[in-house]
């Protein structure tokens, strides 16, 4: 019998190949991870060629489904001439690698997409279900471009994955997650995606590095057709949507989804050594403004959320999970609610906890069978919008670790704040 979900993007992957919008074909690629059935890869073409968007994860499965989807739409490798990656999450960027091998296809992605991003230790958990997303293995043979900044062997990204470790008490600003996957979990994560093939080309687990940089406002002409660059931070800090106005269609990645929230990425740059909150040097966060958009993730978000929002009804919205759908601007109030929902629990069930760390208050705001990276980092994205609002006050511990007290009364007004205002 076949198992139903009420969650879209938990379903898995079907080998049907489905045109969703004029010359736009969705290829769903099979993803491995709780939580997550799917990758929507979408192929735009015309006479010239096919531009792929978000090729999946490495490894023979995805690779293999996307051989088969490409073939029973009767498109060739060698026609393939563009690739695009929404963002830097490995279930998105993990199939470019061979793809560039064995096309020779220009990658666009945004001017932030880095390997340090992609493979970061902190940054690149999975946004739906927290599972860790930065691989590298083995030694570098490949004829494709990549970077190489923080590619770690199967031990030592199984090592870095398991923050109950007690060796690495500073690699959150909330301290090391008893509620990680372990070790071993992920080390064979990894082992069972190196097939044969796969150790031909060890450089498959590595970040690509873009032929073409691109940034907001920038139009881009794939497939014979315009599509507009649209920076839409928070998930990632380097994430993209891409708008074709003629025909109402946008290309959302997991910045929209049809029946999830997309994870808020809880801090830029990850943690150093030394115990700082690296915010990671600041992002424009897309509407003209930076005012703390390089520490206030949920804003940058949110104000992202709201330019997506305008574009209207009549656009067709394909995501990056799950099934296309037209109500775009009705899923844009949702997801808004959600957070709104968020920040007051926050003001309201937490106002006991003072000087708390971050763990404390992601109690208050999860269940406990989610508790674990994807929700610490996300309640440290809804403090930190309550701090840059005026809601609450942070420090550092003597570990260096952050604690944070909400602050009575209302919050002062923001460009954070702002968002909410209809």
């Amino acid at each position: 019998m076949e198992l139903t979900y009420s969650r879209q993007e938990r379903e898995s992957a079907s080998d049907e190949v489905f045109e969703v919008a004029s010359n736009v074909l969705r290829l769903q690629l099979p993803v491995g991870i709780p939580g997550v059935g799917h990758v929507n890869c979408y192929a735009l073409y015309d006479s010239d060629g096919v531009v792929l968007v978000d090729p999946g994860l490495p490894g023979d499965l995805s690779w293999s489904a996307l051989l088969a989807r490409l073939d029973s739409a009767g498109i060739p490798l060698k026609r393939i001439h563009g690739v695009v990656v929404t963002h830097s999450h490995l279930d998105h960027y993990g199939g470019c690698v061979q793809l560039l091998e064995e096309t020779k296809a220009t990658l666009f992605a945004h001017r932030l997409f880095s390997a340090r991003r992609a493979n970061s230790f902190f940054g690149a958990a999975c946004g739906c279900c927290g599972v860790a997303e930065a691989c590298g293995v083995g030694g570098h043979t490949s004829n494709a471009e990549h970077d190489f900044e923080d590619s770690p062997a199967v031990e030592r990204l199984a090592d870095s994955y398991a923050t109950h470790d007690a060796s690495q008490p500073n690699r959150t600003p909330w301290g090391p997650s008893s509620y990680s996957h372990p070790r071993e979990s992920v080390k064979q994560w990894v082992e069972d995606n190196e097939s044969d093939t796969a150790k031909r080309f060890p450089g498959r687990f590595y970040a690509p590095k873009p032929a073409r940089r691109v940034d907001d406002g920038e139009i881009l002409r794939l497939a014979g057709r315009e599509w507009l660059v649209v920076h839409t931070p928070g998930h990632t800090v380097d994430h993209i949507c891409l708008w074709d106005s003629v025909e109402d269609v946008l290309l959302a990645g997991d910045h929209v989804l049809p029946t999830i929230t997309p994870h808020i990425l809880g801090m830029v740059g990850g943690f150093d050594s030394g115990g700082d909150f690296n915010a990671g040097g600041g992002f424009d966060s897309g509407d003209g403004s930076a005012e703390n958009s390089s520490r206030d993730l949920l804003a940058s978000f949110l104000v992202a959320l709201e330019r997506v929002g305008r574009l209207g009804e009549a656009t067709i919205c394909l995501p990056g999970h799950g099934h296309p759908f037209s109500e775009l601007s009705e899923r844009v109030r949702t997801i808004r609610g959600h957070h709104v929902d968020r920040l007051n629990v926050l003001r309201g069930e937490s106002s006991g906890l003072t000087d708390a760390p971050v763990e404390a208050f992601m109690q208050v705001l999860y269940k406990p069978k989610v508790w674990g990276y994807s929700a610490a980092s996300e309640t440290l994205a809804h403090l930190e919008y309550l701090r840059c609002s005026g809601e609450a006050e942070m420090r550092r511990d003597q570990k260096g670790l952050l604690r944070y007290s909400l602050r009575g009364g209302a919050g002062k007004t923001s460009h954070a704040s702002q968002v909410f205002t209809d």
